[in-house]
């Protein structure tokens, strides 16, 4: 799931970024740069850990998967085509 995360916000970024070419009037050219902005999920382990101690803990511990919302955000730098005049 994390990977569609990161997949739809790179293709977002992709949308965003072919707007912005052609308000400039251009196209791009190369990607320069990706970066994750939140590569750790620390905090998915962390309430992984947690509900398996509420769990040891509790009988009446829901064993049913819980909605859950998954999001991802990236940085992408392209360069633009150079417009020959």
């Amino acid at each position: 799931m994390f990977r569609d995360a990161r997949l739809a916000a790179i293709a977002d970024a992709r949308r965003r970024a072919d707007d912005y070419a052609a308000a400039f009037g251009t196209t791009l050219a190369d990607l320069v740069e990706v970066s994750d902005t939140n590569a750790g999920f620390g905090a998915v382990r962390e309430m992984r850990a947690f509900a398996m101690a509420k769990g040891a803990d509790d009988a009446s511990f829901e064993f049913e998967p819980a909605v859950q919302t998954v999001s991802g955000q990236v940085t992408v730098r392209f360069s633009l085509k150079t417009v020959s005049l």
